[in-house]
């Protein structure tokens, strides 16, 4: 079965340290003007999870969640704002080979680094390596993203060394056992791996494409495919029970279609958390659906639903597709990130949830994806190539700064 462990949104010590995070980033940032740089539909987005408190069914919870994933989200925006998308890249590349030489050496030191017999029902999660995150699938999602950003990302390393890192980044996702990771990696390298091989102007065709696709497999197929999910649903051990899940959502959704239950407002609220009155009892102890657009939809309903699809995919996917001048590798890596994040949430939760690894990869990717459009559009569309100015009766001439030398 799937986990039920605390979630801790309640702990003062995490909440007081992403208040001081929050706050020291304002500071570095408050020279720049980094919130008209945030895409407006994210500003939407997020707009609409604040309006939904005045419908929340438990508000004060509801209030904290919102505050927790806004303060995160502000951080990551306002952080690759100022730092620029050289040092941004950088920096994530960094980050994860750090997540990844720490989650080896919990390996190598502690017992408790794999998932032991009697810490879950689910036997098939004995000896799954979970390093020194909480569970199987935190360390494969963390994995998978890793071997994206070695893949496409800017290469400081020794050409062995770097190469050693990625099979050593895919030996570790392989050894977590999360199916998720796996087939969300594989799609989204063949996605990047597209985008690749089509020149600028193909790329462009890349999204109305998919959307084509997609619409004419649904006409064609889609009552075998309804059929198809009906009966897998019908069967509760599918899925590793989620189809036990996601019917108690969709009939929350069925009767609160626009509205749903408030941000933060469907699980783990205590006694009037919906969920307690649809699913079995093991389904009422989780802590999300495990599909992050059904967690999405109960919460904020289908305005919700329609503006995180928008902000989140379409948007970002439509700019990075758009784009004429980005730099190939740097375009590949965003396009398998976002298609990553967005795939990974139909199977687990993480959209609008604080500070799950996804979710924060996932706002990664959107922000990059925005400043890089900015970064590389064309110096007349964005400023002057040259700007003179005069200064104790002479004149000067400031330039704009040449393309990045990483492509």
């Amino acid at each position: 079965m799937l986990e039920t462990t605390g979630g801790g949104e309640g702990d003062p010590i995490r909440q007081l340290s992403y208040v001081l995070v929050f706050g020291v980033t304002m500071l570095v940032v408050r020279r720049g003007n980094w919130l008209p740089a945030v895409p407006v539909t994210i500003l939407c987005l997020f707009g609409w999870c604040w309006l939904s408190l005045l419908w929340a069914i438990e508000p004060s919870i509801a209030f904290r969640r919102a505050v927790l994933t806004s303060m995160i989200a502000a951080v990551v925006f306002a952080s690759i704002e100022r730092a620029g998308t050289d040092r941004a890249f950088l920096a994530l590349s960094r980050l994860l080979l750090v997540a990844l030489v720490v989650n080896y050496l919990a390996i190598v030191v502690s017992p408790g680094a794999l998932h032991l017999p009697g810490e879950s029902t689910d036997l098939a999660l004995v000896g799954n390596w979970r390093g020194a995150t909480l569970h199987k699938n935190v360390a494969g999602a963390i994995a998978a993203i890793t071997v994206l950003v070695l893949l496409w990302g800017p290469r400081r390393l020794p050409v062995l060394l770097h190469w050693g890192a990625l099979l050593a980044a895919a030996y570790f996702l392989w050894r977590t056992q999360s199916k998720t990771s796996m087939a969300m990696l594989a799609l989204a390298l063949v996605c990047a791996s597209i985008y690749l091989l089509l020149s600028p102007r193909l790329r462009r065709l890349m999204l109305p494409a998919t959307m084509v696709l997609v619409l004419a497999g649904w006409a064609l197929f889609g009552t075998e495919i309804a059929d198809y999910l009906d009966n897998l649903l019908a069967q509760p051990d599918a899925l590793t029970g989620r189809a036990e899940i996601w019917p108690a959502l969709l009939s929350y959704a069925s009767n609160h279609i626009w509205l749903g239950s408030g941000y933060g407002s469907f699980w783990d609220i205590g006694a009037q958390s919906p969920i307690l009155d649809l699913g079995s009892s093991w389904v009422a102890n989780l802590l999300s659906g495990h599909n992050g657009y059904l967690d999405v939809l109960v919460q904020i309903g289908a305005p919700g639903l329609v503006l995180a699809v928008i902000a989140l995919i379409l948007a970002p996917l439509w700019r990075l597709t758009r784009a004429r001048n980005i730099p190939a590798r740097r375009g590949a890596l965003l396009l398998a990130m976002l298609v990553f994040s967005a795939g990974h949430n139909l199977s687990e939760s993480s959209i609008l949830a604080r500070d799950l690894v996804v979710w924060v990869m996932f706002l990664v990717a959107v922000a990059l994806t925005a400043k890089l459009v900015r970064e590389s559009a064309p110096a007349a569309s964005r400023q002057p190539t040259a700007v003179p100015y005069a200064t104790a009766g002479r004149t000067w001439t400031a330039r704009a700064i040449g393309p990045s030398r990483y492509r």
